[in-house]
């Protein structure tokens, strides 16, 4: 979920959302994209259970949420952790991606959201050091690959904020274009007093 309000100067932001922001083309749809997606829920789910029925201290699927103030708008930032785990020396957080192959690079999003979650968690619990660990999971053969994910909290904050304005910049240039429309179309002025279709037709273009 991603929400501006400009009136209420609010913005809600799910940390998936701001880590591939800005965001690229719509994925096509069909058959194949759904079942890509249900092959990635079958290995979050067996990491999960592998997860549970092995490791003391997992969580799985925790929910974080944060209050960022960014100039004057309120920020609510949402995230789900895939995993958590809690130890006596500090806390693990650890996020899943089903890939193609683990041979290829960490996609810079996947890194981010991470950190991002990272971030949060140390916020919120600043008493325990907080690592990240990124599980790669190929969807061809199962081949599976963790990456220790370094963290450095003065800089994911900085982009966190960047990005974040980037949003509201954007949304405020939405919303400025749509008034330009709009008072286009008010300034319309045609020959007949009856509006007639294709007349119609050009003032909605504007709306």
């Amino acid at each position: 979920m991603l929400r501006v309000d400009l009136e209420a100067r609010e913005v809600i932001a799910s940390a998936r959302d701001l880590s591939e922001w800005p965001p690229g083309p719509p994925r096509p749809g069909g058959w194949i994209t759904r079942a890509r997606a249900e092959l990635g829920n079958a290995v979050h789910d067996d990491y999960r259970v592998d997860r549970e029925g092995n490791l003391p201290g997992f969580r799985a699927e925790v929910t974080l949420r944060a209050i960022e103030r960014i100039d004057e708008f309120d920020v609510l930032l949402r995230g789900r952790l895939d995993g958590l785990l809690e130890r006596p020396d500090g806390l693990v957080v650890e996020e899943v991606k089903s890939v193609d192959s683990v041979e290829d690079p960490p996609q810079a999003a996947h890194l981010f959201q991470l950190r991002l979650y990272m971030l949060m968690l140390a916020r919120d619990r600043p008493e325990l050091p907080v690592a990240g660990r990124l599980i790669r999971i190929s969807l061809a053969d199962g081949a599976r690959r963790e990456l220790e994910v370094a963290f450095d909290r003065r800089r994911v904050a900085d982009e966190l904020q960047r990005r974040l304005r980037a949003v509201i910049r954007e949304a405020q240039d939405r919303d400025r274009r749509a008034r330009e429309r709009a008072e286009l179309a008010r300034r319309l002025v045609f020959p007949h007093a009856d509006v007639r279709p294709q007349q119609r037709e050009l003032m909605d273009a504007f709306e």
